[in-house]
């Protein structure tokens, strides 16, 4: 019963921060942590994967699968800033 997203890139730090209040630095929030948060008001798990092709941090953002249209939305809407 849950969705999964993966969140890569030089901005994926920015746009999650855009929709929760974790404090989401490398120094702070690494791989090997898991938070459970709310991000766009959805309860959701974040959990940092590693880098990515560009050496960015990659961020696993799980959800339960009811919200999954709307997290869907809400990560298009947010990510318009960064395009």
């Amino acid at each position: 019963g849950r969705v999964a997203y993966e969140v890569c890139g030089p901005w994926a730090r920015g746009l999650l921060a855009k929709g929760c209040s974790l404090d989401m630095h490398p120094r702070v929030f690494s791989t090997g942590a898991c938070a459970q948060t709310l991000l766009a008001q959805v309860p959701v798990l974040i959990e940092p994967r590693g880098a990515g092709a560009g050496g960015e941090l990659c961020y696993r953002v799980l959800a339960d699968l009811s919200f999954a249209a709307y997290m869907r939305a809400w990560f298009i809407d947010a990510a318009l800033e960064f395009s």
